[in-house]
């Protein structure tokens, strides 16, 4: 299971450990595509507690017309949508932008990671997947302050 973006310490007076964007000057759209509504809730609250503007898409013809209006400047994909493969979905994305793609798969076997990141996507994560590693993986895909 995935951990909270915050985590607390037992110790009653601890603050609360952040986790933010590389960025604080500029905020930075994400484009979250998968259709698991309670993937979509965890990952789109992790990424605003961090400082990020966060759309979301439950489908491939939902990313692709986000991608087109809201211009976001990074994108996590799932590979399988109700509708279309995300690897197709990244091909058609990779026409109207170019924003990073980080495809988050379910599939362990490295000739299919390898063929992810050299074909489809600048990255990918596997699920299931903890915010301190999601945060640390938008972050190497942005640009710096």
């Amino acid at each position: 299971m995935m951990d909270s973006l915050q985590s607390s310490s037992t110790k009653p007076d601890s603050q609360p450990k952040t986790y933010e964007c590389n960025s604080p000057r500029r905020i930075f759209r994400t484009l979250i595509v998968d259709d698991d509504p309670q993937l979509v809730r965890l990952f789109t609250l992790q990424l605003q507690q961090a400082g990020f503007e966060v759309t979301s898409a439950a489908d491939g013809k939902s990313a692709l017309r986000h991608a087109r209006t809201d211009k976001p400047d990074i994108i996590l994909l799932d590979v399988t949508l109700p509708d279309s493969s995300g690897i197709e979905i990244s091909v058609r994305l990779r026409s109207l932008t170019s924003a990073p793609i980080i495809l988050i798969t379910g599939h362990a076997e490295i000739t299919f990671q390898d063929q992810l990141r050299a074909h489809y996507a600048d990255d990918y994560l596997i699920k299931p997947v903890n915010s301190q590693e999601l945060l640390a993986m938008i972050n190497s895909h942005l640009p710096s302050a």
